[in-house]
Parts: C-alpha cells; structure tokens; sequence
C-alpha cells in the first residue's frame, strides 16, 4: 500500500496551454490534469472545454471552484473520491459522472496532481470498457504519462483489484 501514496506526488507532465496545470490528453474529448488555477477556468472554456470533474477531497475548495468555473460558463460535477484504498463504489461513481456527459462535450478531470485521476481512469477503462490492464495502461502511456507513473498505478490497481475481490467473495 505505501507506494499508492505515491499518487499525491506531482507527475511529470505536459500542460494545459499557457498554464502551469499538469494535463494528459487521453482522447480527443478527454483531458485528466492536475489542480487548475483560477486564470485556468476562462482558458478552459476557451478550449471548448464544457465540463469539470474535480475528484479532490476538498469540499471547500469543490465549492469555491464550482463557483468560478460555472461563472466562465462550464459545468461543474463535484465527486469527493479518496487518493488511497479506492473502492468499487467510487470507480462506479467516477465513470457515472464520465459518463454523463454529452457525447459532444469535452471533458477535463481533475485531482491535485493529475495522478488519481489516471488510476480511476485506468480501473473505469477495465471495468465498464473491456480494456485488461495493459491496454488501460498503454492509453496512459500514449497520453504522456511515464514509466514510474505508470509503475504505481499498476500497484494501486492491483491492490484495488485484490480488496474488490476480498469484497465479492465476502457477500
């Protein structure tokens, strides 16, 4: 489990354009980044971005960026995921939200690094899309995320795999 706390580590990354965030393009719709700024909520909505999915734990900071991004005309779907010890229910709650969105609309989902939003991208990817693991993987890899990144997620996916596991056979 220690190295899952990993996931609280900046990630090396590219940005989003003339911002500091950390961003990772999965697709063409799709963005997982880092924490944005407020100077980044306009420039969000000048890359055709309409949605937000902030996964932080932080429902103080959740509301007062709620605020801003909807002023710069984006919505904003607020999900209060843990960084460690994820559990079906939150991957559930994640890909609802992905999920909800117009087929049409871009997408940026963000945590504080930009880490914990690639992991339940990669357990989302294998749950409710078919990929195995080393295709979850290989699309974050495609998207910029390195081989030590990766290292980690592979760990913190195995261990959720294992407690979802522990979590069936108990029912």
């Amino acid at each position: 489990m220690d190295r899952c706390y990993r996931l609280e580590e900046m990630v090396n990354a590219g940005t989003l354009d003339n911002s500091d965030v950390p961003a990772y393009a999965v697709n063409d719709r799709v963005l997982l980044a880092g924490q944005p700024q407020p100077e980044d909520w306009a420039r969000l909505a000048a890359a055709s971005f309409s949605l937000v999915i902030n996964i932080r734990s932080d429902p103080q900071r959740a509301a007062a960026q709620a605020q801003k991004a909807e002023a710069a005309g984006l919505r904003y779907v607020y999900l209060n995921l843990p960084a460690y010890e994820l559990e079906p229910i939150h991957v559930d709650a994640f890909h609802q939200a992905v999920a909800a969105a117009n087929s049409d609309e871009r997408i940026f989902i963000h945590c504080r690094t930009a880490s914990r939003v690639a992991l339940l991208w990669l357990l989302s990817r294998m749950k409710f899309d078919g990929l195995i693991q080393a295709e979850a993987e290989a699309e974050l890899a495609a998207a910029g995320y390195d081989a030590d990144d990766l290292e980690v997620f592979r760990y913190c996916a195995d261990d959720y795999l294992e407690r979802a596991q522990d979590l069936l056979a108990a029912v």
